[in-house]
């Protein structure tokens, strides 16, 4: 497919430019010329063209350090968060590989936009944590249905950002009731034929920084956003950020939690060395296992015989038999 630009710009994702733009703009997979919907090969060839490593490390640098110095003018606190799943942003924008993704307008990396996080945190504050509702509004502001729905809240909630570039990947929905969903089928069915839907994550490891300040000319916003730091350090645990967290995509883990997650994976990987070396000392006696007898001394397994083992006794040099529990692992 032809694009209106000049002959050195034919192949932007080679240039360097910002890939959301390309993303956007330049999808250039269509099979046909009236543009019609992508098929499942075409999608993945797109979405494969973004993964790798995005974003300028001096760029995100630069803006985590605009930031920081923002909110820190306002009294606000700054928290990074890890991804421990793949993380999925903006999937719900219109796109022709069907699950669109959410850029940084001029930084070209995934963000969660301001309105997400707030989003996230009242739903934690408001159902997980059965906070009052006139808190909740006075914290986020009252909802479109209120009557003082025009009045803001006491904390400004910022665009999570990376700190640094982040791996972008390809991931792939399978859904069985796409039948019922277009209306072809009485109910939805696990005998369906399957349809392949891939779309662009993010990988486990990326970097995000969350920020959170006091609304100027707040009486309690200094008060609240400690309040929200600590909600949102919750949510994006307990419940994740973006799309899919239903099957563990977006969670997010701080530098607590994820020493918290190491301890408990040291743990158990401890708890699983010791529990196959108590399964190896009680295992069954093997042929040409070397074990160790009161009187013969190490004796080597040549046969077993039932409840007797014919053994080769290394120090006596001779062949014996020995009743299989007067056998020891040294």
């Amino acid at each position: 497919m032809m694009r209106p630009l000049p002959e050195r710009e034919l192949d932007p994702l080679a240039t360097g430019s910002n890939p959301g733009l390309v993303w956007a703009k330049f999808c250039d997979r269509w099979e046909s010329a009236d543009c019609a919907p992508l098929g499942a090969p075409k999608k993945l060839e797109w979405i494969k063209a973004f993964t790798g490593r995005k974003g300028d490390p001096v760029q995100l640098t630069r803006a985590a350090e605009r930031q920081k110095a923002l909110v820190e003018s306002l009294g606000g606190e700054q928290e990074t968060f890890t991804t421990d799943a793949p993380f999925v942003t903006g999937m719900g924008l219109e796109h022709p590989v069907e699950n669109g993704f959410a850029w940084h307008h001029t930084l070209g990396v995934p963000c969660l936009p301001a309105s997400s996080v707030k989003g996230l945190v009242r739903a934690w504050a408001a159902h997980w944590q059965d906070r009052e509702e006139s808190e909740i509004n006075r914290i986020f502001g009252p909802p479109m249905e209120h009557p003082d729905h025009g009045r803001v809240g006491s904390v400004i909630v910022f665009d999570a950002l990376p700190v640094a570039p982040v791996a972008l990947m390809a991931e792939v929905l399978t859904p069985h009731d796409g039948g019922w969903r277009q209306g072809n089928a009485d109910a939805p069915s696990d005998w369906h034929s399957p349809v392949p839907i891939p779309f662009l994550a993010v990988a486990p490891g990326a970097k995000f920084l969350f920020s959170v300040a006091p609304r100027p000319g707040s009486a309690t916003g200094s008060e609240d956003v400690g309040q929200v730091m600590t909600w949102l350090a919750e949510a994006l645990e307990w419940l994740g950020a973006g799309a899919k967290t239903a099957v563990g995509f977006g969670r997010f883990l701080n530098e607590a939690a994820l020493a918290r997650q190491k301890a408990d994976q040291d743990e158990a990987r401890r708890q699983e060395a010791q529990r196959r070396a108590e399964m190896e000392r009680n295992a069954p006696p093997r042929v040409g296992e070397k074990m160790q007898h009161d009187e013969w001394g190490l004796v080597e397994i040549k046969s077993i015989s039932g409840d007797m083992a014919r053994v080769y006794a290394i120090e006596e040099a001779e062949e014996t038999e020995l009743p299989i529990n007067e056998l020891k692992r040294p």
